[in-house]
């Protein structure tokens, strides 16, 4: 849980701005590198031409800062997930007009 991560931090007297970047950052990239798949030619943790991609979409309310919101609250407020090009969970949120 990045939510509980973070409060540890602080907790723990982490004040720097960076907190919700480096959270993110190593509950995302942070783990295919651990697991060695951040390199090479069938490597994950980009978006390219061809690539493939698994996403997840999130309703983050306008002027919030986007990447502390998915740290802080991003449990349970997806607005869409594709995985390898296919559509498989969308709200109304997700929707263009």
């Amino acid at each position: 849980d990045v939510a509980e991560l973070a409060r540890i931090a602080r907790s723990q007297g982490y004040t720097d701005r960076d907190l919700h970047a480096r959270l993110l950052n190593a509950a995302t990239l942070g783990g295919a590198h651990a697991m060695g798949i951040d390199v090479g030619p069938d490597r994950t943790g980009y978006l390219a031409v061809g690539a493939l991609a698994d996403l997840a979409f999130f309703d983050v309310p306008p002027g919030a800062d986007a990447v502390a919101e998915l740290v802080e609250a991003g449990t349970g407020r997806s607005a869409a997930t594709v995985i390898a090009g296919e559509v498989r969970h969308s709200t109304t949120a997700f929707e263009t007009p």
